[in-house]
This record gives structure tokens, sequence and C-alpha cells, in this order.
């Protein structure tokens, strides 16, 4: 089974031989890639193993008024959680010799007998392979994963629970991008009960309004971890919306604001929005030691290039995901706290 090479519009165009007329590269335009917008803000922990613990250890009052009788005081406590590492991998199979008499045969190198050393190999995997794995992982994975919970032999039914996070995938088959991770947005809703969530009620879709609903959600976090964070994580959409309401609330006047990320009165606090929140309309924030990225290896996306005869394979796997150690220091809206149908539909296919 072979990774298509679709040519034949070049094909028809251009004919079934290769002329040299100067075509390089730089005459292949390339489809848009987004880069990875989120990840960057989690801390990268080593972590040889499959699972990421953490502990949360908290102490009470240990503070009391002096008499001479001894009365013990100041329990600690100590909240586990644990989080699967997200585990991906690439295969891809390619047989460069299908493009070496069309207009692409300058991507070929008949002289070289090992194809895995062609330069459509090298243009295919930084150009085309690694940008699109990041647009997979930021567009399907980092918010909307939802890893899979086990390998299903045909024809056994597929088990798919929202509720309870069950999603199986059958062996055998390519699975979806979005199966490989449990992104930041399902995180959230599996550790809500620990989380501290913000009753906001519906965002508003004009800017000023939604600028002071921001601020007052912000105001909502007690001050003292409120002074430690840093990014408001909201949608692209969301993130332009309070730039105009900033714009629009402060600007009208005299005295410009010239930040219109930062919240107003917290300018410890940016709104920040990231592609991978698309179509949401949560927010959360943290603060910034509390955002982990546990690795399994210490380079990821590596990929292995091996010819097989005239075909070359590009493979490779690896394993991390986006998480929190102690889900009491996350403060959230009250929007999605469970997947709307409608994502339900978009991102997974299920019809509830």
């Amino acid at each position: 089974m072979f990774t298509e090479i679709e040519i034949q519009e070049i094909v028809d165009q251009w004919g079934q031989v290769y002329v040299p007329e100067g075509q390089t590269e730089k005459d292949i335009k390339k489809m848009i890639f987004t880069e990875d917008d989120l990840s960057a803000d989690f801390r990268k922990v080593p972590n040889p193993g499959s699972i990421y613990k953490s502990a949360y250890a908290s102490i009470e009052e240990v503070l009391q008024a002096f008499q001479i009788d001894f009365l013990p005081k100041g329990d600690v406590e100590f909240l586990p959680i644990e989080y699967n590492l997200g585990d991906f991998k690439v295969d891809v199979t390619l047989s460069p010799d299908k493009f070496r008499r069309t207009w692409l045969g300058f991507l070929a190198q008949l002289t070289e007998v090992d194809r895995a050393k062609w330069p459509f190999i090298r243009w295919y995997i930084q150009q085309m392979l690694m940008p699109r794995q990041t647009h997979d992982f930021i567009h399907k994975v980092a918010y909307y994963g939802w890893q899979h919970t086990g390998l299903i032999a045909a024809p056994t039914a597929l088990t798919v629970d929202h509720e309870t996070f069950i999603r199986q995938v059958r062996k055998g088959e390519k699975t979806p991008a979005n199966t490989t991770m449990d992104g930041v947005g399902t995180v959230l809703k599996k550790i809500q009960g620990r989380t501290n969530v913000i009753t906001t009620g519906a965002w508003s879709t004009d800017p000023v309004t939604y600028c002071t609903q921001v601020e007052n959600f912000v105001k909502a976090i007690p001050h003292e971890i409120r002074v430690l964070m840093d990014n408001l994580y909201v949608s692209k959409i969301r993130h332009e919306l309070y730039r105009e309401g900033k714009r629009q609330k402060y600007n009208a006047q005299y005295g410009q604001v010239m930040d219109l990320d930062t919240v107003y009165d917290n300018d410890n606090i940016k709104v920040k929005g990231t592609f991978a929140m698309k179509g949401s309309n949560k927010h959360w924030i943290t603060i910034p030691m509390n955002r982990v990225k546990p690795v399994q290896a210490e380079k990821t996306n590596s990929l292995l290039v091996e010819r097989n005869k005239r075909v070359v394979d590009i493979y490779g796997d690896w394993a991390y995901s986006l998480v929190f150690d102690v889900p009491e220091f996350i403060y959230q809206c009250d929007q999605e706290l469970e997947w709307t149908p409608a994502q339900l539909l978009e991102h997974y296919g299920i019809t509830v």
C-alpha cells in the first residue's frame, strides 16, 4: 500500500515527459499550514513511562493562639493525578519514480540508485510532511484530541461514549489524528471536578460587552493566584473580539491603551488566542508552571527514512501530552463543560 502521489493533473496539462525548462522547488506553491501556537507554553518534562503522575499537597491552617495545652493542628492532604501520554506515529510509503517522467522530474535524481536520497524525499519531509504533522496536531489534537481506549478487531461493534470518555478504534485501520492524545479541552472535562469553574453565562458577541465579561472573569479569580498567572486561553475569534472591545472601550477618548491583549488592571494576564480552540467558547487560565508537557523521549517528531528497492518508507513514533499538575490551580468558564452536540459531530462523528 503506497502513499498516493497524485500527479494526474500535471500529466494532463504537460504530458508524461520531463522537459527541463528551469523549473525548481520555488515553482511549487504549498498549501497553508498552521504552526503550533499552544504546546510551546507547556513546560517540557522527561517521562520515560507511558503514564505521567503528579501529586498535589495542601495543608490546613497551622497558626493558633498560645496556651499551655499541646493541640495539634495542620492536617496535610495529598491528591494524585495521572494522565496517559499520547501515542503518535507517522507511516508513509512513497514511490518517487511515479513522477520522474513529468514536469516534476527535477525532484528525481536518476544517477542516484537510492531513492531515499532523491531531492523529492527531502522536499516531501521538510516542506510537506513535517508542516502537515504540526498542522494536524494544532487543529485536531492539541485541544480537541480524545485518545482512544482500545483497539477492537472487526466485526466487534465499536464503543464510543463521550460521558465516560471511552473511544475505541479498529485494529488494522488508519485512525483519525485526534485519537492519539487527550487534548486540553478533553483534559479540562475529565478533571473539571477539581478545577475552579467560574459562572459567566453566554459570552457576548458585542466587543465592549465581551471585553467587560473577560475582565469580570479574571476579577473572579482570587488575587493571590491571579498575580501569578500569565495567559487566558481562548479561540482566535474570541481573541480578536476582545482586542476590538478593549479598543472601543478604552480608546474612544484620550489616554490611548497601547497593549490590547492585557486584561485591564491585570497587566500580567494577557488574552491569548490559539488556533487549537477554533469553534470553542471555552476560556481557561492557570499558572505557567502548572502547564506540563511530559515527553517520553527528548527528541519528538523524529523520522526514519528507509529504502526498500524502488520504494521509500518514512516512519516515526513518539509520545507526549499536554496536561496540568494541579487541577486546583485551573480556572475555567462554565461553557462547554461537556462537548456540545455540534462538536461531537464535527470532531468525532458522534450524533447525540
